[in-house]
């Protein structure tokens, strides 16, 4: 996401600035006060805008998030990350989600790992075109599933489309990323994300691709729309099963202090609950009583056909569940075979 300053609209442009300590100081001022820091940890100062505990998850997954982005992205460990845990980021950023500003990221907890990506990218390689910057963000945060044609969004920016097209925007640059990395490793991505700029054109984007890759944008999409996969695993890996076909139901506590327990705002609490299928299979997952609609984390890369109604790929299927802070119950899962 971009960033908002006071006073006259500040062009961002070729903006290598934003590794000026100056220049981010000069938007920070601009803002308005965010929450005060409530919990300190190793390497988070967490400042969120409700008040009580967090839950014995959020803590831990945080820093291991931290750390895992610093290693896959190959870069030096970024030192201290405040998060400014808002629900309505519109105050502090061009637009009303989240955003990141050197090392500081605002939004609610659905958009903590997203702009964690951006923080460590832009504070250790700077800004790049928003194509390179919401890729990168979207194929290390989420299932990259949308293939499409990565040359029509070259140049745009994405504050400047309509919802829908936002969607693919976004959806598209992550599922090309992902492509990339995994055909030709992280060095030739990191050369082309520090060589580009915020304002980069298509055309300029075009010659920064021959300069990274030694091939051309042509030839790289042509390959892409050939024989990239329909869907790939996260690079984080996917969840360990709660259930198996052999074992098919469990009871789950929802308890601020379980560690698979995380908060996700001023009065919810959340876990994951997540059935493991090595094929793909026809059946139904219950949690207390009501079919879900669990995300889907394929173990390896695939080709997505013949889906039909009731059917499950193979792979990790996780539903998440939510209860109020003050309400701490136990839920029942289950997967039936049909």
């Amino acid at each position: 996401m971009s960033w908002r300053a006071c006073g006259p609209p500040i062009k961002l442009s070729g903006i290598r600035a934003l590794r000026s300590l100056s220049f981010v100081a000069a938007i920070a001022a601009c803002q308005p006060e965010p929450p005060a820091v409530a919990f300190v940890t190793d390497r988070f100062d967490i400042a969120p805008e409700f008040d009580g505990p967090l839950c014995a998850g959020n803590i831990p997954y945080m820093e291991a998030r931290l750390s895992w982005l610093e290693e896959v992205l190959e870069v030096e460990p970024v030192g201290r990350v405040r998060y400014n845990w808002v629900s309505d980021a519109g105050e502090f950023c061009d637009g009303p989600l989240a955003c990141a500003i050197g090392h500081t990221l605002y939004g609610p907890w659905s958009e903590f790992e997203h702009e964690l990506v951006h923080v460590i990218a832009t504070t250790s390689m700077g800004r790049a075109s928003p194509f390179l910057e919401e890729g990168l963000a979207v194929a290390l945060t989420s299932l990259s599933a949308a293939p499409g044609v990565p040359s029509e969004w070259l140049g745009r920016f994405p504050h400047d489309l309509e919802t829908t097209a936002r969607g693919d925007f976004y959806g598209g640059a992550g599922h090309f990323v992902r492509f990339l990395l995994d055909t030709r490793g992280m060095a030739p991505w990191k050369r082309l994300y520090a060589a580009s700029d915020y304002d980069d054109s298509a055309a300029t984007l075009r010659a920064r691709f021959a300069e990274a890759y030694g091939e051309s944008f042509a030839e790289i999409e042509a390959e892409y729309l050939d024989a990239a996969w329909d869907a790939y695993p996260p690079l984080s890996g996917c969840p360990a099963p709660d259930l198996l076909p052999w074992m098919p139901s469990g009871e789950f506590a929802l308890e601020c202090d379980d560690p698979a327990v995380m908060r996700t705002g001023p009065n919810v609490m959340v876990r994951p609950i997540t059935l493991g299928l090595v094929t793909r299979t026809v059946g139904d997952f219950l949690v207390a009583g009501k079919r879900a609609s669990p995300d889907w984390c394929p173990l390896r890369p695939v080709s997505i056909d013949g889906l039909f109604v009731g059917s499950l790929e193979a792979g990790l299927h996780t539903a998440t569940v939510g209860a109020p802070l003050d309400e701490p119950k136990v839920v029942r899962a289950e997967f039936w075979l049909r």
